[in-house]
């Protein structure tokens, strides 16, 4: 419902920001990355989720809509509420969220901070589903490589040098892209 505001940051709480948008003060509960990030005066968009529940409406924040979009992944998840989402979006950045999910590696979940039930959690809730990958510049998403990203995983690539390869190859066919990365990465 509101995909966005944007205005200036008029106070920080514990957990959310108020901010000005025209002379209507809008609470966006966020992280505290994105708590230490902004500055109190400063102007700021924040892409924002919008939460309805029988005795409670909230709104929450994140600096960049890929960041917003594995949140709404997280919601997906069985017995992960917002609250508990923006905890773990706070722990672990999206790209090694994505990561992990996309390797299945528990053990590298909870050296992120999330805990063995959680990440066990995540895991058999996300296992299969189209998990985006994320551009490490700006958070943005591409689920277009998604499936080049899981073929050179199943062959023991890591997620991370993947992602890092995949973006430097101009090709848009899948299979030309795949074999590319394929002789970079026998490379190294």
């Amino acid at each position: 419902m509101i995909a966005f505001v944007s205005g200036t940051i008029s106070a920080k709480e514990d957990a959310s920001l108020i901010i000005d948008v025209n002379g209507l003060g809008y609470r966006v509960f966020c992280s505290p990355a994105v708590l230490e990030k902004v500055e109190i005066g400063s102007e700021q968009k924040m892409y924002t989720y919008f939460v309805v529940r029988e005795t409670d409406q909230s709104l929450y924040g994140f600096l960049t809509q890929g960041e917003k979009e594995v949140f709404q992944k997280l919601l997906g998840v069985s017995g992960v509420g917002p609250k508990s989402a923006i905890k773990i979006v706070s722990k672990v950045s999206a790209h090694d969220l994505a990561n992990a999910i996309m390797q299945q590696d528990e053990s590298l979940l909870q050296a992120l901070g999330v805990g063995k039930k959680m990440a066990e959690r995540l895991i058999v809730d996300l296992k299969g589903k189209d998990f985006p990958v994320l551009d490490g510049a700006d958070g943005a998403l591409h689920s277009d490589l998604s499936e080049e990203v899981e073929a050179l995983v199943a062959l023991g690539y890591s997620a991370a040098d993947v992602s890092e390869v995949l973006k430097k190859i101009d090709s848009q066919d899948s299979a030309e892209r795949i074999k590319e990365a394929l002789k970079i990465l026998g490379k190294s």
